[in-house]
């Protein structure tokens, strides 16, 4: 008996098959590599930080951070923590302090004394003055409180904001519970808040504060008017560690619209270690049961109404409301994608939520 071989069996046929399935893999291969080169090209091109196109760019040269610490006091760790993160950028802190007893925090610092005693608490003006005088061109000027610590994305937050303040024009402004409005002033110049992530490191989390006041504030320095309210803005002798001195200040540069205001509560976290209080809470029944001489004076200056020349000329002046001056009352925002928004109403603390967030690696090691 005899078969006739099938056509698609011969020996020809499967030697063909083999090629055409050896030159489609090569094909797969070649195309799967491209694609990996047009990925990381892409990655290397692209802007590492996205923004809306209307927001130009302009280069990030480096920050001095200003904070205050009593000289009878130890030097915090949180100081420790800022210095070695701003030191990649050839940034350094700046610690005021007073002139008790001799003060070195080392890291790379600067020290600035100040005529008054360990007892005595300073006023925001006089830091103001201080970090004002201190002030570069192209560089960031800020403040933080002794008892807060950075996260490992403060830099990256940096140069997203460098990057924004090139286009920004117009100012806009509004009263508390009010629309925005664009002011006719025209600037580059921006200042930026950040309230605080509470701190449980035995559980390595955290909460975020949402009960008012924020514990950082920044602000590009421009050439010609390098003021924060106005060049003929006087600010008010507040004592810092008291209420009102930050919520007050920040109320005053929206309703004054002389910078862009910034909330970067969303990009960029920043921590607080509990610790014991001098105060059990802020409230006005704390204030009238203690008395405190500080406090009395800030409450007594919080509710006066301020102008500048040019806004009386204006017909408008600066008056804080209670609970007002909020991070979330600012016309923008940047987001945790690091995106500049706009708000549309100027409303307190409805952008609050008391969310949580669990620390990376990367934060507790910076922390501890």
């Amino acid at each position: 008996m005899s078969f006739k071989k099938h056509a698609s069996c011969t020996p020809r046929t499967f030697a063909t098959r083999n090629h055409r399935r050896h030159a489609v893999l090569v094909q797969l291969v070649i195309l799967i590599a491209s694609a990996q080169l047009l990925s990381q090209v892409w990655r290397s091109t692209r802007a590492p930080v996205m923004l809306p196109p209307k927001y130009a760019t302009t280069a990030f040269v480096s920050i001095e951070l200003f904070t205050s610490v009593r000289s009878d006091r130890p030097i915090p760790p949180s100081f420790k923590a800022w210095s070695k993160l701003l030191a990649d950028s050839g940034g350094h802190m700046h610690l005021i302090t007073d002139n008790s007893y001799p003060l070195v925090p080392g890291f790379g610092s600067k020290v600035t004394v100040l005529d008054i005693d360990a007892n005595t608490i300073p006023t925001w003006s006089k830091l103001c003055e201080i970090m004002l005088r201190s002030s570069r061109e192209r560089w960031i000027t800020g403040y933080v409180n002794n008892d807060i610590f950075p996260s490992f994305n403060f830099l990256t937050t940096l140069s997203a904001l460098q990057k924004v303040t090139a286009s920004l024009n117009q100012t806009r402004t509004a009263k508390p519970h009010e629309l925005f409005k664009t002011y006719s002033h025209s600037t580059k110049g921006w200042f930026a808040v950040a309230t605080r992530w509470d701190l449980d490191l035995n559980n390595r989390n955290c909460v975020a504060h949402t009960q008012g006041g924020y514990d950082l504030w920044l602000w590009n320095n421009i050439d010609g008017d390098n003021s924060l309210l106005g060049e003929n803005f006087t600010i008010p002798p507040f004592h810092i560690a008291r209420p009102y001195f930050d919520m007050w200040f920040l109320s005053a540069a929206i309703q004054t619209g002389h910078r862009h205001v910034i909330d970067l509560s969303q990009a960029t976290h920043i921590f607080h270690v509990n610790h014991q209080r001098t105060f059990r809470g802020w409230s006005e029944a704390v204030r009238v049961q203690h008395n405190d001489k500080e406090w009395n004076e800030n409450h007594e200056l919080a509710f006066k109404t301020y102008c500048d020349d040019a806004i009386m000329r204006a017909g408008t002046c600066m008056k804080y409301q209670m609970a007002t001056g909020t991070v979330c009352e600012t016309p923008l925002y940047l987001t945790k994608q690091l995106h500049l928004q706009e708000r549309v109403y100027s409303v307190p603390y409805k952008c609050m939520k008391k969310n949580i967030h669990y620390l990376s690696d990367e934060e507790y090691d910076l922390i501890n």
